[in-house]
């Protein structure tokens, strides 16, 4: 008999109850695209801050020289520690870097020697006229001022002096980046062993570039973690990527967040008013109904389940739009696809439903203060 009478009372207000799952549909969509994206913003915007570069720099501890002769340096044993730290899970590209200071004619030159395919992993922002350099081959990318000031251009060949070692290079392209590697010459990591005298077992590497994934894991732990398996270096997070990435991160967050709330909010007031009419249009069936016996607690049952019925289906078509919201969210912002959590669907309804009865509480309450005599004689 109940569930005849809850079944007739949606039936009959198909349109008001269409506008109330709608309106609470809208407001589980934005949890449902919140819950999404949360769970998967931090490593995609994580992934698109990796574009920009490295966030963590490995340098020799201060006085500190495997070499004493030559300039601070450690080994290249730290590429392998780095490997088994508890950090390498959230390591997106390592690039070892040697630098010195070498001569070309009576030019002197910053050398770098670095592995080109590396490099290209954690730096995709740099701008290479020409081609990149192919390892294990005497070719090498210049920096553009380097490359004006030695009147070198692409397919170039010069020679570089380092205290009597000499080697001959080709210009393979030309790299512009706006920051300090435009004044330096790249070459192969064992062409600048060699030319610098670096082929021993210790110092090997004058800096490690890293870029780590953070969101999951902060970047400081990242760096500590980094830090205790590798104690013969100085670990340094570049602060101002760290410091944009924790902001980016916060502000869609709060964004999203907002956005969810007003719409709840809005969600609250068409169901509240739904519930409010349907309560006005059925004062004297309610008054009917307990002049015929029917207990207040079971009015006030009957619109607390049709509250919730509504609840469950907007939730539920709610959560399939926000679900779609989320992947296109994701195609047109990270040009990715968002991954299904199955526990973000019990969350979506559990919110709609918290909604929606809070929203029906007043218009319940109305219902069952109902008073038959006053209704029947249309006071």
């Amino acid at each position: 008999m109940f569930m005849r009478m809850l079944w007739q009372s949606l039936q009959n207000r198909k349109g008001r109850v269409a506008v109330a799952v709608m309106a609470v549909a809208m407001g589980a969509a934005m949890v449902f695209a919140l819950g999404s994206l949360s769970l998967d913003m931090n490593d995609k915007i994580g992934k698109e801050l990796r574009d920009y570069g490295a966030n963590i720099v490995l340098v020799p501890p201060a006085g500190h020289s495997a070499n004493l002769a030559a300039d601070p340096s450690f080994s290249d044993e730290a590429l392998k520690a780095l490997d088994n730290s508890s950090a390498a899970p959230y390591i997106v590209g390592i690039a070892p870097y040697l630098y010195g200071i070498a001569e070309i004619g009576s030019q002197k030159v910053v050398v770098a020697g670095t592995d080109f395919d590396k490099v290209r992993k954690i730096s995709p922002w740099w701008k290479v006229q020409g081609q990149w350099a192919v390892a294990g081959t005497a070719q090498s990318i210049i920096g553009g001022k380097a490359a004006a000031v030695l009147n070198l251009k692409v397919g170039s060949s010069y020679t570089v002096q380092y205290k009597g070692n000499l080697q001959t290079l080709t210009v393979a392209g030309i790299v512009t980046t706006g920051g300090p590697e435009d004044n330096q010459i790249f070459v192969g990591l064992p062409i600048a062993q060699s030319l610098l005298g670096r082929t021993g077992r210790t110092g090997q590497l004058s800096q490690v570039q890293i870029s780590a994934q953070a969101g999951k894991q902060p970047l400081a732990d990242i760096a500590a973690d980094i830090e205790k398996s590798i104690p013969y270096v100085k670990v340094k997070v570049i602060k101002q990527i760290a410091q944009a990435e924790g902001q980016m991160l916060g502000k869609i967050e709060w964004l999203m967040i907002l956005v969810t709330i007003i719409i709840l909010g809005a969600s609250a007031i068409a169901v509240m008013s739904t519930m409010t009419t349907t309560v006005l249009e059925r004062t004297k069936e309610i008054g009917l109904m307990k002049a015929i016996g029917a207990e207040t607690g079971s009015i006030g049952k009957l619109f607390w389940t049709e509250a919730l019925s509504i609840a469950l289906l907007g939730g539920v078509v709610g959560s399939v739009i926000g679900f779609a919201v989320a992947q296109l969210i994701g195609k047109s912002v990270f040009q990715t696809t968002i991954s299904f959590r199955p526990f973000v669907l019990p969350v979506s309804l559990l919110v709609s439903a918290m909604v929606t009865l809070l929203a029906s509480y007043i218009p319940v309450r109305a219902a069952t203060s109902v008073i038959p005599a006053t209704t029947l004689r249309g006071d």
